[in-house]
């Protein structure tokens, strides 16, 4: 009987977060939407809401033209919530909640409401990536002093860690033949060990440091031996972004393109590449925050435009056929437009989440 009750009450306050009310009307903070993610195929999109003031987080796929009603996958209290990550079939999500020490990472069925997880786990970190078959999910698994990635065989529900010698081991990535994890070391190129982007084999042997960069960055494979990744180079108001290309087998590392007088504020968060790496979407604005204006970067036109001019727009994430891009706006609705900004079109609000769950 407590049971039933508690879980009476556990589904009591996440509607009353949804909803952005306090019992009997007080009224309270609003709800929001906060990550976008496009499947690899077809129109669904999976988002993530929460309230901040409940911290109750919810897991959604949604239709990008409309058809059908919102499904509800999963939901969680650890706040705040991180960004889903499509397995590249399209039929399985993972996605992480909450701050360091209180992190639940989960993998649900994308096609399933209701039931929909099949293995969750607390963690000590976050940012979980598919590989490139589809059957481990890695994750950064740094604690203070110790610093390791988390991978699960999502089948066999068996957790292996793969030990680094490093502080932290941010933004892992895999390797395109599912061989090796790159991952960056977070501080100064003084620290022992230095601070950079780093590569070890899945079986936790090889580590080595192949570039000595600053700070965060968002590397991926470009192929089996060449990682891309921007620096990004303030001057003023504005702020320009390097492409780099690194190669693996050598460690040389070449710069290959500079989008020149972007607004100062560029978030190298919400970097969303192509699947051949030669488009990028950023978000940026010339006042700092996480949002401001969606822009596009050709490597291989060799120019940049800006896509959006109107709220406050972020987390730009390509569709499978990279023909339209879904992306957030003001915090409250989901929008989708062309891949050089036309057509944009709200897809739902809030408010048409909230009615899912009543």
């Amino acid at each position: 009987m407590r049971s039933i009750v508690l879980s009476s009450l556990i589904m009591c306050a996440m509607l009353v977060a949804l909803s952005g009310c306090k019992p009997d009307d007080e009224g309270g903070p609003p709800a929001s939407i906060n990550w976008a993610a496009w499947a690899p195929s077809g129109s669904r999109i999976a988002v993530t809401t929460s309230d901040s003031g409940m911290k109750a987080n919810m897991l959604w796929v949604v239709d990008a033209v409309g058809v059908g009603k919102p499904k509800l996958l999963t939901q969680w209290l650890a706040d705040p919530p991180g960004r889903p990550v499509w397995r590249g079939d399209g039929e399985m999500l993972a996605v992480a909640g909450g701050v360091p020490s209180t992190t639940e990472l989960q993998i649900v069925h994308a096609g399933k409401a209701g039931e929909s997880v099949i293995w969750r786990k607390r963690i000590d970190g976050g940012y979980p990536q598919w590989s490139p078959d589809g059957r481990l999910v890695a994750w950064d698994n740094s604690t203070a002093g110790q610093a390791r990635i988390g991978i699960v065989d999502v089948s066999a529900r068996r957790v292996q860690y793969v030990p680094t010698s490093t502080d932290t081991t941010s933004f892992p990535k895999w390797s395109r033949d599912g061989r090796q994890i790159s991952f960056c070391n977070l501080g100064k190129t003084s620290d022992i060990p230095p601070s950079g982007l780093y590569i070890v084999n899945v079986d936790g042997t090889g580590e080595r440091r192949v570039a000595p960069l600053p700070g965060m960055v968002h590397a991926v494979w470009r192929d089996a031996a060449e990682i891309v990744y921007f620096l990004k180079r303030t001057k003023g108001n504005t702020s320009d972004l390097e492409l780099w290309i690194l190669n693996t087998k050598t460690g040389a590392a070449t710069e290959s393109f500079r989008a020149v007088g972007l607004p100062k504020w560029v978030s190298l968060r919400e970097l969303s590449w192509s699947k051949d790496c030669n488009r990028a979407l950023v978000v940026a604005s010339e006042r700092q925050g996480p949002v401001g204006d969606i822009y596009l970067i050709d490597i291989l036109q060799r120019r940049t435009r800006r896509l959006t001019n109107d709220g406050r727009n972020a987390w730009p994430s390509w569709s499978g056929d990279e023909s339209e891009i879904a992306f957030l706006r003001d915090t409250d609705s989901l929008w989708t437009m062309g891949a050089e900004g036309t057509r944009q079109r709200k897809v739902l609000d809030i408010a048409a989440l909230v009615s899912a769950v009543r």
